[in-house]
């Protein structure tokens, strides 16, 4: 990409020396670019101004997380303070720092030696997850509980009551025309479908979808496997779909949905 070299560019210019390979980590919560050289790496950022430099030679053990997908740390020798970094490609910035860190020893030592990489857990404080963290509605939303699920929505919308008093799963945008309906429909048991539908479940759960409303097109926008974390995709084996109301397909805001729910019954 174009702006990756432009990125390049001013790290390059910034550290006087040729980059290998370059990636964007977080160190204490803190977004900083890492950067591979020929023989050091760098974490710099350009606001503000930030850069320190770690020899390869000092590197220890590279620990990578076993239960966080993005953490990992890089011991030093001497005393030196580890490296706790976070990463969405540590994969892939692993391999790249193994390559340098061989090369350097070779060049230093003139013989080979394995990379120290090992699994495991990284010297990070550990707490407890709780249900709390995930039920808590985002800044601008709304945590909304029909049918089982829990879902948030944008907290413009607002509830309707039907006619025995209870929530309708009917939201309508405070000033328009637009409308959130939420249908929770009860489960189907694949034994009762033909054999066609059992061979693509999306596709009767496509079918299930337009035959809730004669007056409404529902407009796909995502069909996939649902997870398991009994999504609202679930109810129709996995394809998500939201009401159009009274506005053309071109004037549909993408960014609506699909929304995030979870169930808040046990089982």
């Amino acid at each position: 990409m174009a702006s990756s070299r432009f990125v390049l560019k001013g790290i390059e210019d910034m550290l006087k020396e040729e980059v290998k390979f370059f990636s964007m980590v977080r160190q204490n919560g803190e977004r900083m670019y890492i950067c591979l050289g020929k023989r050091a790496l760098y974490l710099l950022d350009f606001e503000p101004p930030m850069q320190q430099q770690f020899y390869f030679a000092w590197i220890q053990t590279v620990i990578i997380d076993r239960d966080n997908l993005l953490l990992f740390q890089i011991d030093m020798t001497e005393g030196r303070e580890p490296l706790i970094l976070e990463s969405f490609e540590r994969e892939r910035l692993c391999d790249e720092l193994a390559i340098c860190w061989k090369a350097d020893f070779m060049f230093r030592k003139w013989s080979w030696q394995t990379f120290p990489l090992k699994r495991g857990q990284c010297d990070v404080a550990r707490r407890e997850r709780t249900a709390l963290e995930f039920t808590t509605a985002p800044e601008k939303m709304q945590k909304i509980e029909f049918g089982g699920y829990l879902l948030f929505a944008d907290d413009a919308y607002r509830g309707e009551l039907g006619a025995d008093g209870q929530p309708s799963g009917i939201y309508r945008l405070a000033g328009r025309e637009r409308v959130l309906k939420v249908l929770v429909i009860a489960v189907e048991p694949v034994a009762t479908l033909g054999r066609r539908e059992k061979d693509s479940l999306r596709l009767k759960a496509e079918q299930m979808a337009r035959g809730q409303s004669a007056d409404a097109e529902m407009l796909i926008l995502r069909s996939e496997q649902a997870s398991a974390q009994y999504s609202l995709g679930a109810q129709f084996g996995g394809a998500q779909f939201a009401r159009r109301a009274q506005f053309s397909r071109r004037d549909f805001p993408p960014t609506a949905f699909p929304f995030t729910a979870r169930s808040t019954t046990s089982g």
